[in-house]
């Protein structure tokens, strides 16, 4: 998840989130399947409620779950969780829409200094049902993406081509920039058992990221409001 200025405690949070993580996973020691026979479950279960997302649209625009509130009008930076298996259908600027299964995920909103409402400014997506050796969940990143058609760039190649067949407590981490706008990270975190899981995010970075909560930087980059002569809410500004 990604974390910015004007945000409750980092540290909270991501304690928060990792314990969260490691209650709806539901990792049991010895209980490790590979991701195949995931997938096998999912094809022989009931079909998954669909949820839509877009990353850098409003929090009230998402479909297939009920957003909190605080989410949607943005009066202050938010993450809620899809706490079940979902269909996630992800837009991303600049990129097609694609869908993925997941067993939860969780959905970061900001606040639009321009609009005054809340915009989805990260999406961190778990696509394994249960834990799986690290090599598996290794296969499994390189199989979602080419479903998702994310090429790494050379940094991140090499740094998946250098990950060990097995590993320890760690959690490794690596990302790519897809666009201007957006980029995709991956963690593969351990659950103490000697099973893993992936987290997948995509979060909007750059000018665009920016715009959305910094009030002066929106304004120089807003011409509608320099021709208005609209001055900025510095009160609101994050310094």
């Amino acid at each position: 998840m990604i974390f910015r200025r004007g945000a409750v405690s980092i540290a909270a949070v991501a304690a928060a989130l990792v314990a969260a993580y490691g209650a709806v996973i539901g990792f049991r020691s010895g209980n490790m399947v590979t991701p195949s026979a995931a997938r096998s479950r999912l094809d022989s279960a009931p079909p998954l409620p669909k949820v839509s997302i877009t990353l850098l649209g409003r929090a009230a625009d998402i479909r297939g779950v009920n957003v909190p509130t605080a989410s949607i009008t943005g009066d202050q930076p938010e993450s809620f969780q899809i706490g079940h298996p979902s269909l996630i259908s992800l837009t991303v600027p600049g990129r097609k829409e694609f869908s993925l299964p997941v067993k939860t995920a969780f959905v970061n909103t900001m606040m639009d200094v321009n609009a005054k409402t809340g915009v989805v400014m990260d999406v961190d997506l778990l696509p394994l049902q249960e834990s799986v050796p690290f090599g598996d969940a290794v296969a499994e990143l390189h199989r979602l993406l080419l479903a998702m058609e994310i090429t790494p760039d050379a940094q991140m190649q090499k740094y998946l081509d250098n990950l060990p067949n097995d590993s320890g407590h760690f959690v490794y981490r690596t990302g790519v920039e897809l666009n201007a706008a957006v980029k995709f990270m991956v963690a593969f975190r351990p659950d103490g058992k000697g099973g893993w899981f992936l987290v997948l995010t995509f979060g909007a970075i750059g000018d665009v990221s920016r715009a959305v909560w910094d009030t002066p930087f929106s304004a120089k980059s807003n011409p509608a409001m320099k021709e208005k002569g609209e001055q900025p809410d510095r009160g609101s500004s994050k310094n």
